[in-house]
Order: C-alpha cells, then sequence, then structure tokens
C-alpha cells in the first residue's frame, strides 16, 4: 500500500474502555451519530448474551473477543470489540487471531486500501508478560498498516506521558521497541484514565511505521463517555470521508433541455477519444456514466430529495408502536427473527489450515470453492464439450430493449441518472454501451469500485433459474427410477434424498444400504455432484441396529442416530416425534415472548394485530406437517406442547402473566395448542383427499367437544368460566379484547383481593369499604363505580336483559361486550388516577 492510498479518504477512530457500563454504549452510539464517527476500538464492552447492548442496530457491524466467565459469578465477559459504524467500510473479521481479549478486523477504505485494526486489553490479574506475548503474535500476523488501540494498564512516563514507569510499562516499552511501532499518543492536559485511583494515562496508541504519519488529531476528550477513562479520537488519512450521503441528486427530467443534452453528451464522448472503446474496463465504464452526468448537469435542472435522517435507534414503546401502522413491517421481522446478526463477515479456514487474511482473499476462495474453475475438481469424467465456453454477441437491438424495459418511475441511484435520461441518450451511446457491455461478458466479470473477482461458469443453472428445476428432476430421476435388488427403496424430495433399506441382520442392513449409497456416489460423479457429510445422517426404524453404529459412504462415514431431520420434521426412531414437539416448542415460544414484550397496556400491538400474527404465523408455522405427526403423544408431549402456547396467549390477551392458561384460552377463543395441532392436521388431510368435508367437520366438532369437556372439568380460571362457560359461543362471537377488559374477565388484575392474594397489598378490602374487592365487586356493588355502571346497566336492559344480570350476559353480543369494555377501561383508569393521588 502506498503512501498516496492511504490519504486519499479519511476515517474516524475512537477508542475507549467502556468499564462494562450499559449507559457507556448508550453514549458511544449518540457520540457516533453526532460526530459522525466511522469505527470505535473498544476495552471492557459492556455486553449481554453475546451482544453489545443499544449497539445491534443496522448497519453497525461488531467484532467481538470471545467470552470469559466471571470467577465466582455467571456473567460472561468480553474484553475488547471492535465496532463499524460507516457501513461504507469494507470490514473483515479476523476469527484467525481475535483471541481472549483482544478484537481483530481488517478494513478497506477504498481500492487496496486494507488497515489492519487491534482492539486489546490488558487485563490487571493476567501478567503482562503473557499479554504482550500474544500482541505480538497477533501484530506480526498483520504485518503492516496495523493500528492498535489498547488499555495496557501500565504507566510509562516517557512513551505515553504517564506520571512515571513501572515494570509493566516496560514490558510495553520492550515490545513496541522490538516491533518497531510508533506510539501516538500526545502530551495531554487530560489523562486517559480517571477514577477513585487518581488520574494517569493506561490507554495507548500504536501504529506500524507505513501509517503513522497519516494518522491526524490525536486527542482525549472529556465527559463523553460515562466510563473512568476518557475518549480518545483521531483520524486516519487527509482525503475526504468515507461517507454515505444523506440527500440523492436527482434530474427534474420533464424541465430538461434534451437538444443541449445530446449536444453536451456527443462532445464528452468525442473528448474521450478512442478510449471509450479500448480503455480497461473499469475505464471505460467510468468514462461513460461520467460523460452522460457531466451532460445531464449542463443541461437538466438538478433536484434535492433530502432522505430523513432517523436515529438508527428508538425508544422501545415507538419501536413497538409502529406495528400498529404496519403489520409486515420491521416489527414483524424482528418478531420473526429477532436481532439481526450484526458480526463482519470472518476469514475462512482452508483445508490446509490456514486462514484466508484479505477480503479479495476470502471471497476468492468461496468463488472458487462454489463455483470451482475447473471442471475435473468437481468430480467430471468427461471434459465439457468447446461450445460451452463460446460467447454469442449480444445485438444493439438487444441492449436497447433491455434499457426499454427499465422503468422511467423507478428510482435512479445515487448518480441520479434514471431510464429516461438513457432513453434519450441512447442514439449517442449505443454503440460504445453495447460493445462494453460484450466485453463485460467476454471476460466474465463486473466492473465497479469494489473488490472485483471473475470465474468461468461451465456447469449448473443459475439459482432461480426457469429450467433448473425441471433439468434436476431429469437427473434425479435417474436415482428413484433405480433400486438396488430387493428391501430397498428411494425417495426424493428436490435434493433431499432418502434411502430405506430392510433385512433379517443387523449385517444384511448395514450390506444393503452400503451397496445402494455407493451407487449414488457413482451417480453423483457421472454428475459433478457431491453429498454432505455433515447433512447426511442414518437412523434405525426397528430391529438392533442401534444409535453409535457407522455407515460408509463414499469415503466418509454415516453415524446411525436417534433421531434425523427430513423436510423439516425431527423424527424419532419409534415415530412419536418427541423431538420434533421438543423443537418446535422451545422455538417458538422465542417467537412469541419477543411478540409478548411488544404488548402494553397503551402501546404497542393491539388485540387485533396479536391474534393476526398468531393465526398467520405462530399457528401455521408450528402445525407444519400436523398430519404426519400429530398423533401418538404422551402426557409429557401434551403437556410441553401446551405450556407453548402460553406466551402467545399473554401476548394475544394483553392478560397478567398469573392469568392461568386454561382461562386465557377460553378469553381469546384459541383451542388448546394440542387440539389446534390436530384441527390443522385434520385440515390437512382433507386438502390431501385423505378424508371426506364431512368428516372433517365431524372431526373438528369432536375437538370443539374435547376442549368444552376439559373446561368443565378444570379446576383453574373458575371466574373466567362463570363468564365464558360455552366454548362454541365464544369461538363464534367476535370480540376485541383490551388490557382492560382481560383484567375483568380473568380476574387478575388491579383488584385488591387478587394483589392481597399475591402478597402485593396489606388488605383485600375495596376503598369504598362495602367489602372485599374483586371483578364481581366492582361491577355490581362498590360506590366507586356508580356512574359507569348506571351506563353498564342501561346498555344490559336495552338489550332484553334484567339487572343485575348472569356474567356471562357480556359475552353474549358484541354490542354488550363494547359496553363492558368500556366499563372495565373507565373503572381501572380512574381507580388508578385515585391511588396515584393517595
Amino acid at each position: 500500500m502506498t503512501d498516496q492510498n492511504i490519504s486519499d479518504n479519511s476515517i474516524t477512530i475512537v477508542q475507549v474502555n467502556m468499564a462494562r457500563t450499559a449507559t457507556a454504549n448508550e453514549d458511544l452510539l449518540l457520540y457516533a451519530q453526532k460526530e459522525r464517527i466511522d469505527v470505535a476500538l473498544l476495552q471492557e464492552p459492556y455486553v449481554r448474551y453475546g451482544r453489545l447492548v443499544g449497539l445491534e442496530t443496522s448497519p453497525i457491524r461488531i467484532i467481538l473477543s470471545p467470552g470469559v466467565q466471571q470467577k465466582g459469578g455467571r456473567n460472561i465477559l468480553h474484553g475488547a470489540a471492535i465496532v463499524i459504524f460507516n457501513p461504507t467500510i469494507t470490514a473483515l473479521a479476523r476469527n484467525d487471531l481475535t483471541c481472549d481479549n483482544f478484537a481483530v478486523a481488517t478494513i478497506s477504505i477504498g481500492t487496496g486500501k486494507d488497515i489492519n485494526l487491534i482492539s486489546a486489553y490488558f487485563k490487571y490479574r493476567t501478567p503482562t508478560a503473557e499479554l504482550v506475548g500474544t500482541l505480538r503474535r497477533i501484530t506480526r500476523s498483520c504485518g503492516p498498516n496495523t493500528l492498535i488501540g489498547a488499555d495496557i494498564n501500565a504507566f510509562s512516563k516517557g512513551q505515553w506521558f504517564s506520571k512515571t514507569t513501572d515494570a509493566r510499562g516496560q514490558l510495553v516499552e520492550d515490545y513496541i521497541a522490538e516491533e518497531q511501532l510508533s506510539v501516538l499518543n500526545k502530551r495531554n492536559r487530560l489523562y486517559t484514565f480517571s477514577g477513585p485511583r487518581g488520574e494517569n494515562n493506561i490507554d495507548i496508541t500504536l501504529a506500524t511505521k507505513d501509517i503513522s504519519s497519516h494518522i491526524k488529531d490525536w486527542d482525549i476528550l472529556d465527559g463523553e463517555i460515562t466510563s473512568d477513562h476518557r475518549l480518545i479520537t483521531y483520524k486516519i488519512g487527509g482525503g475526504d470521508r468515507i461517507s454515505i450521503k444523506l440527500t440523492k441528486k436527482r434530474y427534474a427530467t420533464r424541465c430538461a433541455d434534451w437538444d443541449k443534452f445530446m449536444t453536451e453528451l456527443t462532445l464528452q464522448l468525442h473528448h474521450a477519444g478512442t478510449d471509450i472503446y479500448y480503455a480497461d474496463l473499469e475505464d471505460r465504464t467510468e468514462l461513460l456514466m461520467q460523460a452522460i452526468k457531466k451532460a445531464a448537469d449542463k443541461s437538466i435542472p438538478k433536484r434535492k430529495i433530502t432522505t430523513k435522517k432517523e436515529t438508527p435507534w428508538k425508544s422501545w414503546r415507538s419501536f413497538a408502536g409502529d406495528i400498529r401502522e404496519d403489520i409486515w413491517g420491521r416489527c414483524f421481522r424482528w418478531i420473526k427473527k429477532g436481532s439481526a446478526s450484526h458480526e463482519a463477515p470472518s476469514v475462512l479456514k482452508k483445508p490446509n489450515g490456514e486462514y484466508t487474511k484479505t477480503l479479495r482473499e476470502t471471497l476468492q476462495y468461496l468463488l472458487d470453492t462454489f463455483i470451482p474453475s475447473n471442471p475435473n475438481e468437481a468430480g467430471h469424467i468427461q471434459e465439457p464439450r468447446k461450445e460451452l465456453h463460446e460467447y454469442q454477441e449480444t445485438s444493439m437491438v438487444e441492449v436497447k430493449n433491455a434499457i426499454w424495459r427499465m422503468s422511467t418511475r423507478k428510482a435512479p441511484g445515487g448518480d441520479g441518472i434514471d431510464a429516461k435520461i438513457l432513453r434519450k441518450a441512447w442514439n449517442v451511446i449505443a454503440h460504445p454501451v453495447t460493445e462494453l457491455f460484450n466485453d463485460l461478458l467476454r471476460s466474465a466479470t463486473l466492473e465497479s469500485n469494489q473488490t472485483k473477482l471473475s470465474t468461468m461458469l461451465t456447469r449448473g443453472c443459475p439459482q432461480g433459474s426457469g429450467f433448473g428445476p425441471s433439468l434436476w428432476n431429469i437427473v434425479v430421476n435417474e436415482v428413484l427410477k433405480k433400486n438396488n435388488g430387493d428391501h430397498t427403496h428411494r425417495v426424493a424430495y428436490a435434493d433431499d434424498i432418502v434411502v430405506l433399506t430392510a433385512g433379517s441382520t443387523r449385517t444384511d442392513i448395514i450390506r444393503k444400504t452400503e451397496e445402494n449409497l455407493n451407487d449414488l456416489i457413482e451417480w453423483s460423479k457421472r454428475y459433478g455432484l457431491s453429498f454432505s457429510s455433515s447433512k447426511s445422517a442414518g437412523m434405525p426404524l426397528k430391529g438392533g441396529l442401534a444409535p453409535g453404529h457407522h455407515i460408509e459412504f463414499g469415503g466418509i462415514k454415516i453415524r446411525i442416530e436417534d433421531n434425523v431431520k427430513y423436510l423439516g420434521i425431527m423424527i424419532d426412531k419409534d415415530m412419536k416425534f418427541k423431538t420434533h414437539i421438543s423443537n418446535i416448542a422451545q422455538k417458538k415460544t422465542e417467537d412469541f415472548s419477543r411478540l409478548r414484550s411488544m404488548v402494553g397496556s397503551e402501546w404497542g400491538a393491539n388485540f387485533n394485530t396479536a391474534l393476526l400474527l398468531y393465526k398467520a404465523v405462530f399457528i401455521p408455522r408450528i402445525t407444519y406437517g400436523a398430519s404426519i405427526w400429530m398423533e401418538n403423544w404422551g402426557k409429557v408431549e401434551t403437556a410441553k406442547i401446551n405450556r407453548t402456547q402460553r406466551i402467545p396467549l399473554l401476548a394475544v390477551t394483553g392478560a397478567y402473566r398469573t392469568a392461568p392458561t386454561e382461562g386465557l384460552q377460553g378469553v381469546a377463543g384459541l383451542l388448546p395448542l394440542d387440539l389446534q395441532i390436530l384441527w390443522e392436521g385434520i385440515r390437512q388431510e382433507a386438502r390431501q383427499g385423505e378424508i371426506t368435508s364431512g368428516t372433517q367437520e365431524e372431526l373438528q366438532q369432536d375437538l370443539i367437544n374435547i376442549w368444552q369437556d376439559r373446561w368443565n372439568k378444570s379446576t383453574k380460571a373458575r371466574w373466567t368460566y362463570k363468564m365464558i362457560p360455552d366454548i362454541k359461543t365464544r369461538m363464534s362471537t367476535l370480540l376485541e379484547l383490551d388490557h382492560y377488559v382481560v383484567q375483568y374477565i380473568t380476574g387478575h388484575g388491579d383488584f385488591a383481593a387478587k394483589l392481597h392474594s399475591l402478597g402485593l397489598r396489606e388488605t383485600p378490602s375495596c376503598n369504598c369499604g362495602l367489602e372485599d374487592e374483586d371483578p364481581e365487586h366492582a361491577i355490581f356493588n362498590c360506590s366507586n363505580t356508580i356512574e359507569e355502571r348506571n351506563n353498564l346497566t342501561r346498555k344490559v336492559t336495552e338489550a332484553g336483559f334484567n339487572w343485575p344480570c348472569d356474567i356471562s350476559t357480556f359475552v353474549k353480543t358484541r354490542a354488550l361486550f363494547e359496553a363492558f369494555k368500556k366499563f372495565a377501561k373507565e373503572t381501572l383508569k380512574a381507580k388508578k388516577q385515585e391511588d396515584m393521588g393517595a
């Protein structure tokens, strides 16, 4: 890397010890946005469950050192981290060098401009000589163009201007001299550390000689981070900062002077001369784009489209509230997948044990692995026909048609050139564009200002191609037609192949299976395919082939397991699907735990939104393939699957966690999950033609009767049972719940009697002084709810019922329920205000 290369661009870096405080993470995020920080080198960051809390916002990328369990505690502590704030910086995690208390990455700030970053934390109780040895190994592996930000817990009066020099500092000084590094610290009125032990300099910035002269404006800032260490800031390079523009240039094509545009474009191409045809592909691409842009600048007025600059973090309630406006937006994506991983792409380990070192090398290794340039490496027996490599030129008409298929309404890229401008320019650029297009295809490359890699594709079909599935069916059909002998059978779905073998003895089964598999190996070699050993497994369905044995398969060994996964379903050897039930119970609970956290009494997802997500997302996911595994459960599996429903029910109803599951099922009008799985399994059988529609209705009615019988016999949620005694009526009545009415229906809410039973209130008595406060008292007797009760009484009598009525009356019709819902909200809000005033 030349000096000129580094100085072409600049980035701003900060380094600081975060003292493992959550507020420091928040401070850093605020400061990074305010000051447009590109990279942060952190020591002792605040990490929870392996994530930097508060910094998990796209497009931030994080390289985190491994965690170590705290002595005498359960916390996992991470010593160092590197945070890439700027999305335009290409970052590669050096997992081959990252280790305890050291995080390492390689970043690129332009073509060929790689810089190695090391964040290091010298733990005070770990011998400094040991830590220096680790840092020396990492530094030498990184080589030139390396920058180090470290909390070394050591003093040096002469090198980094501490108040004194100690033995630890001398070890670090020796390392700096041995590796010929530059210390970038400058004298400052502030010290890098200021805590109960006083002030001193223990944080240093080091760099190899080749980049040290390009590091500018090293400084210590006070009061920016909530930590006993102060923030250190500096810049690398002297050019323009790499950044994403918040405003995009667009041309007002309606006001364009197209005659002037054509004249200017012709002039620009004339100035380019023969380079437009004979220069390097990258230069030709740039010349052509610059000619169009310069012509557009002189002939088409510009208008600015200002992108709203949102902070990447929002208050949780504000974020959760977005789901009311856009159910399938980012809130839904978070519920579905959780927090996205913000780890930077990593180096890869090669078969020889060595690691890739740069982004280019890593990408090239991936390209060579997944698209081998030499067909013989993939097992080809015959050389590909020569005509496969020949390129048929694309005509000018074909290129024109491609441009005309581009929508003129589609937003342009950052250069502002849209389809309308390209169409207007076509008469001038037609020949050079067509020549460039063909030359790019001949070279099998795509040109850009980013990393450029190329390979010759000699076999296979592109992902998503129209002919891909049909061609694969032709290839795999050969496998399905041929079965090796008796008692063997093959099944395939896409590229998932199952081999079924039967035999009288263990030896007989293994022999037949291996013969069958060897035939598959020969088939795969003929088509240049290979099987994944990590995705291949065997399982005994019955008999004495116990788990732990192996079967030979093309030089690898397939282990016999207790269960295997096929097409998304875990199959046990006894066909009771216990593992599948356990897996879906755990995963789907996590999904709706996230939804539950987005439901509040006055914010976040409302009942309709939560119910829609339950029916449209949760149920289809959990009942996938239910017709296969819906029967033959034991009591343990039934209990486990029903426990899975609890958190979704809390999310849908907005009830308190103390409310029993049986009651929540009735409140929401949702089948117990074990019965819901049977319900969906019956539907699947009806769609497949295995049962008639009449049988489907009968079986589903049986499920409702089973639920009703359970509800009648249950000893839990008896107050809810009085209000909703008939399950069929509840399922047929559309009721929109909220947090307040659910408190009345479940009896678990802001009622003195319930709070007293939970040890949260000294007395069960109501403030009115008449009797214990529970929902029944509040509805019919409490003197504090007279006004609200009168309104409710009027609605009930108008509907033809006597007052006082049976409490089940409130859920008989939607109109009565809405009146009851209004009563619940008004009374509970008034009670809350009264309690706050008291």
